[in-house]
């Protein structure tokens, strides 16, 4: 089973943090595009090489801030098109995943699927959530990193 990141909206809030240590402890614009999070975007297509386009997207193709305040920030990631075509690994026919602009290798024998990181600073004492919110595409046998 495999989970498409289609559109994938990210919220991160700090909790548990007295206001009087919040004063002052606004995040810099520079840290606004950091996310602690690691986005994997995969998708699994039939026995043919194909294009999967998207269309209303929340923002531009890739990862977008929302906003941004003392209490948190709100990223959006939006995926407009992944590639998939089909692979033979063993004998074996597996899907190649791939979207543009995408590639952070996987462990070997893990799926090799697109993915990328960012970091978002979070003050101290502050306890961060995310809340991912995906497709979920079956009956795929995605390849595995070698």
């Amino acid at each position: 089973m495999l989970t498409l990141c289609r559109i994938c909206h990210i919220i991160l809030k700090f909790l548990h943090v007295p206001s009087n240590q919040r004063k002052g402890h606004t995040m810099p614009r520079s840290c606004r595009f950091l996310l602690a999070a690691l986005l994997t975007a995969a998708l699994c297509g039939g026995a043919m090489a194909a294009t999967h386009q998207y269309t209303g997207l929340w923002g531009k193709p890739g990862i977008n801030v929302v906003s941004s305040t003392k209490g948190g920030v709100e990223i959006v990631y939006s995926l407009d098109e992944v590639e998939i075509s089909d692979l033979d690994i063993n004998g074996e026919t597996m899907q190649a995943v791939n979207i543009g602009g995408l590639y952070l290798p996987n462990q070997s024998g893990a799926p090799n699927l697109p993915s990328f990181s960012r970091i978002i600073a979070v003050p101290q004492g502050a306890t961060a959530t995310v809340e991912l919110l995906a497709d979920l595409i079956q009956n795929g046998a995605e390849s595995p990193r070698h």
